[in-house]
């Protein structure tokens, strides 16, 4: 499943732009190869800051056991990597040194594993008021060399971690099964249940960062929305806001057919939405600030939902599920 496509970022040079063709032709593979596939969570060019610190993602897959990093290079050439591990590149018969992409993505690893160890209970939150958290996951990386490239090594076999970008999908699929058990062993490797991946996802993607933005993105409503739902899991309480001069709870409708008397709202992996119980009609969640007329963002706290404006600070009542929903976590 693709949560997060590439965003369309301005090209400052032809380096840049190489370099997002090359990011953008590996997002297709892995949609082609991941698209509907619920094992594999796939998030593309994800921005996180933590710590005064920044980091720039490729491409991030989840799956059932852990984490993979593919960072993604573009080469009209050749890169050669000598028998210390060292690269370069040639281009128009120069050779040039670069940073390891290898040791880039590891750096990422590290940077996500902090993240996630700081912020854990907004990340996987709690299973029968207990913290979860994310240890015993594995954590891979990649290296995607554009198509048109050529990979050259001193020391005979090549990392398997480096391979061409139409080569990844496969690559993927190879990490996952080596860490599913033979049918003769008991699989006792921690695994991440589809409403944890949805919660891990959900979490990176409302925490992405473009660069010169503080606000998190706009989360568009799911092209599969029986996949992953889930209701949100339970935040600790946030800091009082400010409240809004505002009426209370709005009414809401069916988008489809109209009907307002048995909605609720799930999640998918694109963000929330109602469902109708009367038609089974699926309507995005949206939310307007009632004292700025800006978009909102939706929050769930238990069964109640509130509308929190960015720009004024402002929080309103904006839905409540029915009592019989409150635990539909799976």
């Amino acid at each position: 499943m693709i949560l997060k496509e590439l965003d369309n970022v301005p090209a400052a040079d032809r380096f840049s732009v190489a370099g997002h063709k090359a990011e953008k032709a590996l997002a297709f593979y892995l949609k082609r190869g991941f698209g509907r596939d619920k094992k594999f969570h796939v998030l593309n060019g994800i921005r996180l800051e933590h710590d005064d610190d920044a980091v720039q993602i490729d491409h991030l897959i989840l799956h059932p056991y852990g984490f993979i990093i593919v960072e993604s290079k573009s080469v009209h050439d050749t890169v050669h990597i000598d028998r210390h591990g060292h690269w370069c590149r040639t281009f128009k018969g120069q050779r040039k040194g670069m940073g390891s992409p290898i040791l880039q993505a590891e750096r990422q690893t590290d940077f996500l594993k902090d993240i996630f160890e700081d912020r854990r209970e907004e990340v996987i939150g709690t299973l029968f008021g207990i913290q979860q958290g994310l240890g015993g996951r594995t954590y891979d990386v990649l290296v995607a060399i554009s198509d048109n490239g050529r990979i050259t090594c001193e020391r005979g076999a090549l990392d398997p971690r480096i391979c061409k970008a139409d080569e990844v999908v496969d690559r993927v699929r190879s990490i996952y099964k080596g860490y599913k058990p033979s049918l003769s062993l008991l699989d006792s490797r921690p695994k991440f249940r589809l409403a944890d991946m949805d919660s891990i996802a959900t979490f990176l993607v409302e925490n992405h960062r473009p660069v010169g933005t503080d606000a998190p993105p706009v989360v568009e409503p799911s092209p599969w929305p029986g996949f992953g739902l889930r209701s949100e899991p339970e935040l600790a309480p946030e800091t009082p806001r400010r409240p809004a001069k505002t009426p209370p709870e709005p009414t809401h409708t069916c988008g489809k057919c109209g009907d307002g008397g048995d909605l609720r709202i799930l999640w998918g992996p694109y963000g929330y939405y109602f469902k109708c119980g009367a038609c089974g009609g699926n309507t995005k969640a949206q939310a307007t600030c009632g004292a700025c007329g800006k978009p909102a963002r939706v929050r769930k706290q238990g069964r109640a939902f509130f509308a929190e404006c960015q720009a004024c600070g402002t929080s309103r009542a904006y839905f409540s599920n029915p009592p019989e929903d409150a635990d539909a976590a799976e």
